[in-house]
């Protein structure tokens, strides 16, 4: 098992822990947007906010290693990445297919990092006592999620060659 398919699992388990950690802490009626000043405007019920919040968690990890295991199925002339000559050869695809699986859920773990984030976020906003500051692991977390992606270029890129 990789790396990031361990970092992957753990940032989901991470996601259920805060999710049941903030719920417990969360009023019958949860206040989950809020206008510029800081009042909110939307509420749901706690309950309805446990499920959208395990939903939108398990639509995006969804979509995510579909995309993940779907890429490495198209023909060879339709794959995104650079050096598309060099990934197409049938001895590289194998690698090809364990890379971009591996990068995928390296984008999943980012995400769910930040999914955890806002959960804290919506409990500071229901509650006075919570004082924790998310925006700075928030800018943390979205800027590793786009070098991130930027290194999306040297593993399917740049330096292939090097790489192997």
């Amino acid at each position: 098992m990789g790396l990031a398919k361990i970092l992957w699992i753990l940032s989901l388990l991470g996601f259920l822990a805060v999710l049941l950690i903030t719920y417990v802490y969360m009023p019958e009626n949860v206040a989950v947007l809020f206008d510029e000043l800081g009042l909110p405007y939307y509420f749901l019920t706690r309950d309805y906010y446990f499920y959208v919040a395990v939903l939108a968690c398990v639509l995006l990890n969804s979509a995510i290693l579909l995309l993940g295991s779907s890429v490495t199925r198209l023909p060879s002339s339709l794959l995104p990445v650079p050096k598309r000559k060099y990934w197409a050869a049938r001895e590289n695809r194998p690698r090809f297919t364990k890379r971009f699986e591996h990068w995928t859920k390296g984008v999943a773990f980012f995400l769910n990092l930040i999914l955890c984030l806002l959960l804290v976020d919506v409990l500071k906003g229901n509650d006075s006592q919570v004082n924790y500051n998310t925006q700075t692991l928030l800018y943390v977390f979205s800027a590793l999620l786009v070098v991130w992606f930027g290194f999306y270029f040297v593993v399917f890129g740049v330096y292939v060659e090097k790489m192997d």
